[in-house]
């Protein structure tokens, strides 16, 4: 059952991400290069690997959450839920309708909903936090470059 609730949960997480890349590619080689950027900004082929490995880790915690009983699941689920949503509008916000400043804004609920997913996933088993670790660490990355892009531009 686990199993099949984490592969489940990665291919919905893939499946945003696959989303988001549709509202990026198109921008990658044409809108993109224009702004400005920091000079600590990975390069492109960077973002695609990156990303992929993120979303398996973020739907393998979904899947072992959501197969795990506690009281904290349900809220770790909604909070996982409402940081995924947020993670796919920011492609559209950022590179589809080109506002820096809302894109920035939206991270920074991204970052607030993913704090409290891996609050919650903490609280039904410790070790689950350690699967959305990665997903902070470059969600909290990308809103500094998104402040810095937003800044010079």
């Amino acid at each position: 059952m686990k199993i099949l609730a984490c592969f489940i949960c990665v291919l919905i997480c893939l499946g945003v991400g696959m989303a988001a890349s549709w509202a990026t590619l198109p921008e990658i080689t044409h809108w993109y290069p224009t702004l400005h950027q920091p000079v600590f900004t990975p390069p492109a082929y960077v973002f695609g690997p990156a990303w992929t490995i993120l979303y398996v880790l973020m739907g393998v915690n979904a899947g072992l959450v959501l197969t795990t009983p506690s009281p904290y699941r349900l809220k770790a689920l909604i909070w996982f839920i409402i940081q995924l949503i947020f993670n796919g509008l920011w492609s559209f916000i950022f590179f589809t309708w080109h506002h820096l400043s809302l894109a920035l804004l939206d991270l920074g609920l991204l970052w607030v909903a993913l704090v409290l997913a891996a609050y919650y996933s903490y609280k039904v088993k410790a070790c689950y936090i350690g699967l959305l670790a990665p997903y902070l660490a470059w969600v909290s990355f990308a809103f500094v470059i998104n402040a810095c892009v937003v800044y010079i531009n």
